[in-house]
């Protein structure tokens, strides 16, 4: 006997498609990039790769050139507040420098 097939079964069939590509994602990989284990330079399979694969695994990669575009981009936020605090709070709270308006006194009308 042959299964039922209704106008939606595409659609079922695609929505569960992509319910796998989700459990692949949520377990470590997406299936499509290569794997790059931990202190190696390039991924897994890199010989055999052709110039397209290589530029994406370089730029989209898994330690590609995004990731550490964006581990740089939230050191430098790290970076920026710290100087600030240390620039406005710090050095003037050791006598450095003194600035022309604390926070404690409102300026004058």
């Amino acid at each position: 006997m042959k299964p039922l097939r209704c106008a939606g079964s595409r659609a079922v069939a695609a929505s569960e498609r992509r319910a796998a590509l989700l459990r692949a994602e949520q377990k470590g990989g997406d299936g499509l990039r290569a794997e790059w284990p931990e202190k190696q330079l390039l991924p897994d399979g890199w010989e055999t790769m052709n110039f397209g694969q290589r530029l994406t695994e370089l730029y989209l990669g898994k330690r590609g050139a995004l990731f550490w575009f964006n581990k740089a981009a939230y050191a430098s936020i790290y970076i920026i507040f710290g100087g600030w605090v240390v620039f406005r709070f710090v050095l003037p709270a050791l006598g450095l420098y003194s600035l022309t308006n604390d926070l404690t006194s409102p300026p004058a009308p």
